[in-house]
């Protein structure tokens, strides 16, 4: 089988693959909400709680890894049925959407951007990008998105990250 097209995006402490088919964009859910159950255990214990804060988050990590490497096999459509918090978007459903730099506020560590849209029906979705997807997210979105699609950023390849237009 070909491997759709596909990059990783993080929302409300879930990692998602989104694999582009057709016009469908497929979220399959990766990982489930561990920060928040990290963070409850390991705020009491201090430093030996961040240490182990930050083991799980690595284990995590791997974990994802090996599991896309797993999702990659199949088609998107079958994987919609693994996790409740996977969905599929006809891309005629985005009323519009940006690719932008974080906010102040939302800014992480090795993230590169953000992905925000909103669809006919009101609803409004966000997904954090790290800089390899943000690159993946920029080659395929335009196409698929076209007009519904602003993009804000730019690749500085001299300071080796995306900056403002």
């Amino acid at each position: 089988m070909e491997v759709p097209a596909a990059f990783n995006a993080t929302s409300s402490n879930r990692s998602f693959r989104i694999y582009i088919k057709g016009h469908d964009l497929f979220f399959i859910c990766v990982t489930g909400s561990l920060g928040a159950t990290v963070e409850a255990l390991t705020t009491p214990f201090g430093p030996i709680g961040s240490l182990l804060g930050l083991l799980a988050r690595a284990g995590e990590k791997k974990k994802a890894a090996s599991t896309i490497q797993r999702l990659d096999q199949v088609d998107p459509e079958l994987l919609l049925a693994e996790h409740r918090y996977s969905f599929k978007l006809y891309a005629a459903e985005i009323r519009h959407a940006m690719i932008d730099l974080p906010t102040v506020f939302g800014l992480r560590v090795g993230k590169g951007g953000r992905w925000k849209f909103s669809l006919l029906d009101g609803r409004t979705m966000g997904f954090q990008l790290e800089n390899g997807d943000m690159k993946a997210a920029l080659n395929l979105l335009p196409e698929l998105l076209d007009s519904a699609l602003q993009i804000n950023v730019e690749w500085d390849e001299g300071k080796r990250r995306f900056q403002k237009k």
